[in-house]
């Protein structure tokens, strides 16, 4: 596996870790400190560029980045209140392992 891979691969892990704390989450102001804290953790996700070896991006690399998108904006959506916290966090946990599953498949 290649340096860029694995960095995405580090980064989709770390996020999914994250979410297993979600369920505990009781009142608004620690769900909005772990938006916080899962959306900050996601920032760092590689966008997919094309580099000299390779004119367009992977398309494994286009689709884990729109579902890291996904997960980002499903929170973001229950931090606005616009989505309940648990359908957001189970949304960006379905995103993040299809992301996964893209990447290592």
């Amino acid at each position: 596996m290649n340096e860029n891979l694995n960095q995405r691969i580090d980064k989709l892990t770390e996020s999914i870790d994250l979410l297993v704390d979600a369920p505990s989450l009781t009142t608004e102001p620690e769900k909005q400190e772990f938006v916080q804290c899962f959306i900050d953790t996601l920032s760092g996700y590689p966008k997919p560029q094309h580099s000299k070896d390779e004119p367009t991006p992977r398309p494994e690399y286009v689709g884990a980045y729109m579902y890291v998108s996904i997960a980002r904006c499903s929170v973001k959506l229950a931090q606005f209140g616009f989505m309940p916290y648990d359908k957001a966090f189970e949304v960006a946990g379905g995103c993040l392992e299809a992301a996964l599953s893209l990447l290592t498949d």
